[in-house]
C-alpha cells in the first residue's frame, strides 16, 4: 500500500526521501477487537496497554498512518 502512495507522490513531482509507519497501537486496537475489551480489565488492561504502546516492532510495522518525507523535484 505504501508503494501506491509513493508512486502518486512521484507522479506529482516529489522524490520520497524517507517513509515510516506510526501509531501502531491504534492499528492494533482497531484491527484486533478483543484487545479493546481486554483494555477495560482492571490492572491487566493497563499493563497490556503500556506494553503494546512501547512495542517498537509494532510501531514500525503495524502503523495506523504513514509519514512521507519528500523533496520537490527541480
Amino acid at each position: 500500500e505504501m508503494e501506491i502512495y509513493q508512486r502518486l507522490l512521484q507522479e506529482a513531482g516529489f522524490s520520497v526521501v524517507d517513509r515510516m509507519l506510526y501509531d501502531g497501537f491504534k492499528g492494533l486496537k482497531d484491527e484486533v477487537s478483543p484487545l479493546r475489551l481486554m483494555f477495560k480489565w482492571p490492572i491487566l488492561g493497563q499493563y497490556l496497554q503500556r506494553r503494546l504502546r512501547s512495542w517498537k516492532w509494532a510501531e514500525r510495522n503495524l502503523g495506523h498512518m504513514i509519514l512521507f518525507v519528500c523533496r520537490k523535484a527541480q
